[in-house]
């Protein structure tokens, strides 16, 4: 049941990410990174993995970038995130900011490894394409991401006891 509140929500966000967001101010702002990010510090890998994975292939389905780019970005995300939560005090808003600026400048550096352009003109640097798309960016997600974040445990708190009410109340009326 778990698995239908990570779709909904990603689902919200995938159209946020393809309709409304290329129109306005935060276009080049990945709306998925704070689900990434919830999934890695909150919550365990068997409710992770299978979220990474789906939606990974659903935006680089829909999405402009090589194919696997959401995929490989969210999947090292993810990774380093499961690595360092035990190192880390995950409920600070401060580092939730710092993780999402994190975030944010691995996909951009990710992004930049894959385009073939710097193949082509190795001096251009790749940090300074990361640095250049990822300054605003990782603004945006500065603000934008421990609100996001914050949301999402609020809402998967309400969705846990709500389902939960739903069972124990069938448990209650109709016993085994």
């Amino acid at each position: 049941m778990i698995h239908g509140f990570y779709f909904l929500i990603c689902l919200v966000f995938v159209i946020i990410r393809t309709t409304i967001l290329p129109l306005s101010l935060l276009k080049g702002f990945d709306i998925l990174l704070p689900v990434v990010i919830f999934l890695g510090f909150f919550r365990p890998v068997k409710e992770g993995i299978p979220v990474i994975l789906i939606f990974g292939l659903v935006m680089d389905g829909i999405s402009g970038p090589a194919f696997g780019f959401y995929l490989s970005a969210y999947g090292w995300l993810y990774v380093i995130l499961q690595g360092t939560k035990q190192f880390l005090q995950v409920k600070n808003v401060l580092m939730l900011s710092l993780m999402t600026v994190a975030g944010v400048l691995l996909e951009n550096f990710i992004l930049n490894l894959m385009i073939v352009e710097n193949l082509f003109h190795p001096e251009l640097s790749v940090l300074t394409g990361v640095l250049k798309i990822g300054v605003s960016q990782a603004a945006v997600g500065m603000i934008l991401g421990p609100v996001l974040i914050l949301s999402m445990q609020k809402l998967h708190g309400a969705w846990h006891s709500r389902i939960f009410r739903i069972f124990a109340g069938r448990n209650e009326e109709y016993p085994v």
